[in-house]
């Protein structure tokens, strides 16, 4: 039985979640409002999943997400939120999430990103939401899968090694990389890297 831990600061949106995850055979080991909260359920009960929304009373839920993907690679982590601008979601993908969900879908969605999350947790996908995955990034026109792949190139992973991580060909990355490569006009891997950050795509 999977484990799960739930923050959002509306209680009866965990409730409601709650109830259908218990329905499916998951287990709910807790329940935070705030990110300070969260975290500390986190590191007491050491969740193998997480659904969390991004607005939290004391922050964001995407520094929440960077902190879970970057002290485990298995855990699963599912945003359920009512932000469903491009922008908000590649964010999410950046951040490490393994998948997103909006509020206004149903709860049979949310279960079903969970279950994809359990098995692909380093495989983001955003169920329903093939307009928004589509639309290119708004200043430098890079893909969301474009965008995937820049954000593993400060890591210093082969090609061969991101498409491993990110579940695409080898072959597929070099094609991401030149394209990104065109469109933030640099001509190697750290320039590309040095100008998403400029520009706000890497942290």
């Amino acid at each position: 039985m999977t484990s799960v831990l739930l923050i959002d600061d509306h209680a009866a949106i965990r409730a409601g979640v709650r109830a259908a995850l218990t329905n499916a055979g998951f287990e709910v080991i807790g329940e935070a409002a705030t990110k300070v909260e969260g975290l500390a359920q986190v590191a007491h009960k050491n969740p193998q999943s997480v659904i969390l929304d991004l607005s939290l009373p004391d922050g964001s839920g995407l520094e929440l997400i960077t902190w879970l993907r970057k002290n485990s690679e298995k855990i699963a982590i599912v945003v359920l939120t009512m932000l469903d601008n491009p922008d908000q979601l590649r964010a999410v993908m950046r951040s490490g999430a393994s998948a997103l969900v909006l509020k206004s879908q149903p709860i049979d969605d949310v279960l079903a990103a969970l279950k994809h999350a359990i098995e692909l947790p380093l495989h983001f996908t955003a169920a329903n939401l093939p307009g928004l995955l589509e639309t290119p990034h708004s200043e430098t026109g890079l893909s969301p899968r474009e965008l995937q792949v820049l954000a593993e190139l400060p890591t210093g992973l082969t090609a061969g090694e991101i498409g491993e991580k990110i579940f695409i060909t080898e072959a597929t990355v070099k094609t991401h990389i030149s394209a990104i490569y065109r469109k933030l006009a640099v001509a190697k891997r750290s320039e590309a890297v040095a100008k998403a950050i400029k520009l706000g795509l890497l942290q």
